[in-house]
């Protein structure tokens, strides 16, 4: 809902991908990873990018979370996480929203996790995001795109111009922060 990654990408984050990029925080979608044992994989080249973290994440207690489990020198951000049989985050991770979205009364074959990138690229749609940037957040690969920011990611103003999405219209009261494990 707020970065528009794929539900493997934020599967495999490592708190290592938090990083400080032109004085904001961004995810640093990557298939790169100092643990030989980990198994990170990007869909594309164009899926290797960094997507700055809105306010609202932490506002939400976001960053809290990333502090707890970088004190229990956790190296994966979503430590519950396991790896399916395929190789993927994203296999059991898409099982569990199911059943969520089931349990909570929301039946809609058109509904699932995926539902909240499509939602996302609505949105940066919906503020007149560029479409060059629409691209690049989301990891689409786009020959114009890759010759323009390389490993370099976005301008600042195009930093700032995602992170004043206004999400005030969404009731985000009741997430709360769970303590992994």
């Amino acid at each position: 809902m707020f970065t528009g990654a794929r539900l493997n990408e934020i599967g495999q984050l490592e708190v290592a991908d938090i990083i400080l990029h032109n004085g904001v925080h961004h995810f640093n979608i990557t298939n790169e990873s100092d643990d030989p044992k980990a198994n990170k994989k990007v869909k594309t080249a164009a899926a290797r990018r960094k997507v700055p973290i809105h306010p609202k994440l932490e506002e939400l207690g976001f960053f809290d979370y990333v502090e707890s489990i970088s004190q229990k020198n956790g190296k994966r951000l979503f430590p519950e996480w396991q790896v399916g049989k395929d190789g993927f985050y994203s296999s059991p991770m898409s099982k569990w929203f199911a059943r969520l979205l089931s349990e909570t009364g929301i039946k809609s074959s058109k509904l699932a996790f995926h539902s909240l990138r499509h939602n996302f690229k609505d949105i940066l749609r919906q503020n007149n995001i560029p479409e060059m940037v629409q691209d690049y957040v989301m990891g689409h690969a786009n020959e114009t795109v890759q010759k323009r920011y390389g490993s370099t990611g976005l301008l600042p103003n195009e930093t700032a111009a995602l992170r004043a999405i206004n999400y005030d219209h969404i009731d985000l009261s009741h997430p709360r922060r769970k303590e992994p494990g």
